[in-house]
């Protein structure tokens, strides 16, 4: 299960050698690995590599984990950096310790191979999606601040490419175009193009009129105008403006420059807000299926267990039955040690059947494919 991106740089601090041989094993294929063994090292290298990405145990014997973390995450130029705390410490005290101070997540010793790979790949994905979203709004800033002059109409375009990536759902998105819409003396109607289309205006609720005008137009032309009307029609939002002031050239003008700014501002945070959701609802169906990974291993032990104890016991009182009637079948000495042997022999290999029967790689293969259909993008 390779990482989004194989140059990634990863920093392991943990003081047990052991520990460190086995995440190398693990992760050295996909990523550039650094390896410490206390706190004050993580420090040091943290300034020196800037990694992407910090594996760290909590109990070290210089400074613990948490207090590199909580350091880390004071410092500006490296608090960006996530965190997965690696542990032997499994109270929910200690999980609640480590989401504190910092923490992306929290992973207990012992731990396995793809739950760590499965949660390096979580947390980078969700990562690189902050740093994508957040290139997005420097952009869109960046643009805004290059056309923005002291006339307050192209203001209202910066203040609203500004506030969208801060929207945390389409209801708040929506709100925001109002109002922007509400600052240029726009009366409009919204609709976000879904295959369940949602609509937004000023009003209690969209005019009947207003909604048959989107739903036809809204996958044609970028700017539809009719009279005082201007449809501007983008991927994921369409907006009908229906009053514009078509009779003043200037201002229809430098409306319609601006209103596309904003269009398609709002268009780009449709997109990351979708990204979110997917991603979000993966996480959640990821952290249920490594739940019921433990559950169902835990339960073929047990089941493993009680059969074989059953299994020891079964056999036990069979050789004390056939012991019991040696005397009645008139066997020699001999034939009673050979006919013991045979007995104590089934015995064994009924025990060896039972150790090597807890064949258990097709439902890890199952398991590991279930995991991989609900990560993948």
């Amino acid at each position: 299960m390779p990482p989004s991106n194989d140059n990634k740089t990863l920093l392991i601090v943990d003081d047990e050698p052991v520990n460190i041989l086995f995440l190398t094993e693990i992760l050295e294929e996909h990523f550039k690995l650094i390896q410490v063994a206390d706190g004050k090292s993580a420090l040091s290298a943290i300034k020196e590599y800037m990694p992407d990405l910090i594996l760290l145990d909590i109990v070290m014997p210089d400074i613990n984990g948490l207090e590199v973390c909580k350091i880390l995450k004071n410092e500006p130029d490296y608090s960006h950096i996530p965190v997965i705390f690696l542990s032997a410490l499994d109270q929910i005290s200690d999980r609640i310790a480590g989401y504190n101070a910092g923490g992306e997540d929290y992973i207990s010793k012992p731990f396995s191979g793809l739950e760590v790979l499965t949660k390096i790949k979580m947390v980078l994905d969700k990562q690189q999606q902050y740093t994508d979203q957040k290139q997005l709004a420097d952009n869109n800033m960046q643009m805004a601040m290059t056309l923005m002059s002291q006339n307050g109409e192209t203001g209202q375009v910066l203040h609203f490419l500004k506030d969208s990536f801060l929207s945390k759902n389409i209801d708040e998105l929506c709100q925001l175009l109002l109002n922007t819409c509400s600052a240029y003396e726009l009366k409009v109607a919204i609709r976000i193009n879904t295959n369940t289309p949602q609509y937004y205006t000023h009003d209690e609720s969209i005019k009947k009129l207003d909604q048959q005008i989107l739903d036809m137009l809204h996958a044609r032309e970028r700017l539809i105008y009719f009279e005082n009307r201007c449809l501007v029609n983008f991927p994921h939002i369409s907006l009908l403006i229906k009053n514009m002031p078509v009779h003043d050239d200037d201002k229809n003008g430098r409306l319609k420059d601006n209103i596309a700014l904003v269009m398609e501002g709002a268009d780009a945070r449709m997109i990351s807000l979708q990204n979110e959701s997917k991603l979000s609802a993966r996480e959640e169906g990821l952290a249920k299926m490594l739940s019921a990974t433990k559950t169902m291993l835990n339960e073929i032990n047990d089941n493993f267990e009680s059969n074989a104890q059953k299994n020891t016991e079964i056999m036990t009182q069979l050789a004390k039955q056939i012991e019991w009637n040696f005397v009645q079948l008139g066997l020699s000495d001999e034939q009673e040690v050979a006919l013991s042997e045979i007995v104590e022999k089934a015995i064994n290999d009924s025990s060896s059947l039972y150790q090597s029967g807890l064949h258990i790689d097709d439902k890890l293969d199952k398991l590991t494919a279930e995991l991989a259909a609900i990560i993948k993008p």
